[in-house]
């Protein structure tokens, strides 16, 4: 019993090879049509360094002396390892071609047989294979399995070493019942071996024997995720999909050292506790949970057994850093880990799930740049495609401009929170619609601006660019800024500040200026209340820090 591939692909081959099953490759007309733009004699010459066992060709000329000068010249190609395929035509001539090439010491595959009888002829005239198209058969109204049986039981007591090769080959049924009605070899296409392996009931088994093994294994007692605050250096609001979705977005975003953490660990109370900030609520049924990302997570998760979850972070929630994304991020990864639902999920897969929790099942407004670079970690430039698409890259900078941008920013907390859910649905609102479209069209000029400003080196460039920034983004909505924050933006340009902004949808939270003067600055702004925060970027993403 041998396995052949049917293809005249190298990618094909070399992905069964791997399997260790393959002992044969067979080609023909139909197959090479695929194969465009390739040397036949080159592919052919490849596939036997690829393979061990015959390699069939099959010829294309219809008179005697043409096929016997075909023959001679794949035979050529490589006399040990290729096999001539001849049709069994009507007319005797393959029967000719067989009996005066086998007596010259050409291997034979005679091919396009419908019938035993056909098989006969071709193995007393010395055909070293003959091919019995299986399905071909089926369609025509015989039946394969006959066929192919009275072929094996004149082989065996004429006691010829002629092998039948079952061909056309659609399914897996077709496999089985060449090999069990007494085919030698079944020649499969590339499509129909790979789906040989696949059992519905097989997969079913496997995924209850991990998930048992992963009950026996699991669920640390603790898992502790780790995931960065962010702050948006260019391009903020691009992201948000009024825009988005009519425009595409831009913007360059990066993670910095300030983190939420998320821990999670096994309830023995029978209740699902959650503590975040000053709150701790405790629910039998996860979805009694007032905290909403808890709960839907815990929902996606398919969570079954009552779990004790903390939530910290360094800053207050509505501050502008990103922290209700970032706390869907830290879920996402932590209850991965926790349940084995997803080995190794990678931070797109995260992205993408938290951007669903939040923007999908809790309608929360907003665009997907928090999400995608709390999962990443680093600086990275993000486009918003009109589709909803995502595509990130990280921009790397020498250790010069990446320390030079630390140490020239400047973060101060106003002491104040508030919702970005409610400030963005006031920017996406329809009024004054297209002023809000052309101020986000020059936001989006300014992120392309910053990004040239990174890779250039250019890093003062950052600061001229936030003060224009600044005024654009004002005109988006009347509660982004407030008289106090207006305020507090003069003094700092009075100060040694080059420009600004407002970290987040604005209304509160922080202030981040670009500066070369950065201690008259703090100075200054310290005096008038506010909190200096000192920070450096953080390149690592959401990760796993605890897990016992």
């Amino acid at each position: 019993m041998r396995i052949f591939l049917d293809t005249a692909s190298i990618e094909e081959i070399n992905h069964i090879n791997r399997w260790g099953i393959i002992e044969g490759v067979t080609t023909n007309q139909k197959i090479f049509l695929v194969e465009k733009g390739v040397s036949f004699k080159k592919r052919i010459k490849e596939i036997i360094a690829a393979t061990k066992g015959p390699v069939s060709m099959e010829l294309t000329t219809k008179s005697f002396d043409e096929m016997v000068r075909e023959a001679k010249e794949y035979w050529r190609i490589n006399p040990r390892r290729i096999v001539v395929k001849v049709p069994m035509s009507a007319d005797g001539v393959g029967l000719e071609v067989i009996s005066f090439l086998t007596k010259r010491g050409i291997k034979i595959n005679t091919t396009v047989m419908m019938s035993s009888a056909q098989a006969i002829l071709a193995a007393k005239a010395g055909s070293n294979y003959v091919s019995l198209f299986f399905r071909r058969i089926l369609d025509g109204g015989g039946d394969p399995i006959k066929e192919i049986r009275e072929t094996r039981a004149f082989l065996d007591a004429a006691k010829l070493k002629t092998q039948i090769i079952s061909g056309s080959i659609r399914d897996a049924s077709d496999v089985v019942a060449s090999f069990s009605a007494g085919a030698h070899i079944v020649t499969i296409p590339y499509k129909v071996l790979t789906q040989l392996p696949y059992h519905k009931k097989s997969e079913e088994t496997i995924k209850e024997f991990d998930e048992s093994w992963h009950k026996f294994t699991k669920s640390p007692e603790v898992i502790t995720v780790r995931v960065p605050l962010r702050i948006t250096l260019g391009g903020g609001g691009t992201d948000l999909p009024f825009y988005a979705s009519k425009h595409s977005g831009f913007l360059i975003a990066a993670a910095i050292d300030k983190y939420i953490h998320v821990s999670i660990n096994r309830s023995y109370t029978g209740s699902n506790v959650v503590r975040y900030e000053e709150e701790i609520e405790a629910a039998k049924n996860k979805e009694d949970l007032n905290h909403s990302i808890v709960r839907e997570a815990l929902k996606h998760f398919k969570v079954a057994d009552p779990v004790n979850i903390t939530i910290t972070s360094a800053f207050p929630a509505g501050t502008g850093m990103g922290s209700s994304s970032a706390v869907v991020v830290g879920l996402i990864k932590g209850l991965s880990e926790f349940t084995g639902t997803y080995n190794n999920i990678n931070k797109q897969k995260i992205a993408e799930l938290a951007a669903h929790i939040e923007r999908d099942i809790l309608k929360e407004e907003g665009g997907k740049q928090d999400q995608y670079i709390t999962a990443y970690g680093g600086i990275q430039e993000m486009i918003f495609g009109q589709d909803g698409s995502v595509q990130i890259e990280e921009i790397e900078l020498s250790d010069e401009n990446k320390l030079k941008l630390e140490n020239n920013l400047v973060l101060f907390f106003l002491g104040t929170a508030r919702s970005s859910s409610e400030i963005q649905k006031k920017v996406a609102a329809a009024e004054n619609l297209e002023e809000k479209i052309e101020s986000l069209n020059f936001i989006k000029e300014l992120g392309f601006r910053v990004r040239r400003a990174l890779l250039e080196g250019n890093i003062d460039d950052i600061g001229l660019t936030w003060d224009l920034h600044w005024e654009a983004k004002k005109k988006l909505a009347s509660e982004i800024t407030n008289k106090q924050i207006d305020n507090f933006y003069k003094l700092a340009k009075g100060n040694g500040s080059l420009g600004g902004k407002i970290v987040g949808a604005g209304g509160g939270g922080f202030l981040i200026f670009y500066t070369k003067d950065k201690n008259r600055l703090i100075r200054r702004l310290e005096k008038e209340g506010l909190k200096y925060i000192p920070f450096r970027f953080s390149t690592s993403g959401v990760s796993i820090i605890h897990n016992d």
